[in-house]
């Protein structure tokens, strides 16, 4: 009975290892030299197929929605929706996760102080000048979501229904990062980290509030943490076929 009480814990932390790892790797093949040339290779690639269309406003509207204004926005109307409801902790939890998040996103950008692709190479709304690596969009998607996803599930829903809210957000984070892709906004491989550590950073945070919450969030944090790994492995596997689909190769 006290292992199942502890698995989502566990899962958590798992969870938060395996991400750290993943963006140990990503950080140490950049900086070490062996994914410039995928990451051009991609940059002009979507450089190359953009064009006016509704594909191209629906990228935009992702990245609007996963930058700092929108993404503020969701934190504040989300803590005062579960302060209202009697929820402090959650309420607390939203915003201790994501300005913790943005936070560290910083910290790491200037720890590592990557440069963004040439402005020439960008679409006219990707105009940001600070450090790129890793992105703060997808990094603060994956926790926002993440936390939304969680908060949605702490509700008694059907199984079809919790699968349901899991996997539309994580499509809805897959495209944030997406669409900083397609701008030309970060490199590929920003994206891929920003992923990985906004998963970490969740992970560690629910593994942790595990340890000293009542039973109801164990269920909610279960389920919700199937859904930043979806999103690495889909965003991963999309980008490969939109390279392969215009005959470059990395």
């Amino acid at each position: 009975m006290r292992h199942v009480h502890r698995r989502p814990a566990l899962l958590a932390f798992s969870l938060a290892t395996v991400m750290v790892l993943v963006f140990v790797g990503v950080a140490w093949t950049v900086f070490a030299g062996d994914m410039a040339k995928f990451d051009e290779t991609v940059a002009l690639t979507m450089k190359d197929s953009e064009s006016a269309s509704l594909w191209h406003l629906a990228m935009i509207g992702f990245t609007i929605f996963g930058n700092v204004p929108a993404m503020t926005c969701l934190v504040i109307l989300c803590s005062a929706w579960q302060w209202r409801r009697g929820r402090w902790r959650v309420a607390l939890a939203w915003v201790v996760l994501c300005g913790g998040g943005a936070a560290l996103n910083q910290c790491l950008k200037k720890s590592f102080d990557r440069s963004r692709p040439p402005l020439e190479w960008r679409d006219p709304v990707a105009q940001e000048r600070n450090e790129s690596f890793p992105s703060g969009h997808s990094m603060g998607s994956i926790i926002a979501l993440g936390m939304l996803a969680f908060t949605l599930l702490l509700d008694d829903r059907s199984r079809r229904a919790r699968v349901a809210i899991v996997a539309g957000l994580a499509i809805v984070a897959l495209f944030v990062g997406l669409s900083r892709i397609y701008l030309r906004a970060h490199w590929f491989s920003d994206v891929v980290a920003g992923f990985a550590m906004g998963a970490a950073w969740l992970g560690l945070a629910f593994g942790l509030w595990k340890w000293v919450s009542h039973p109801v969030y164990a269920r909610a944090i279960e389920d919700t943490l199937a859904a930043p790994v979806g999103v690495m492995g889909e965003g991963i596997g999309d980008t490969g076929q939109a390279i392969e689909s215009t005959g470059v190769s990395g």
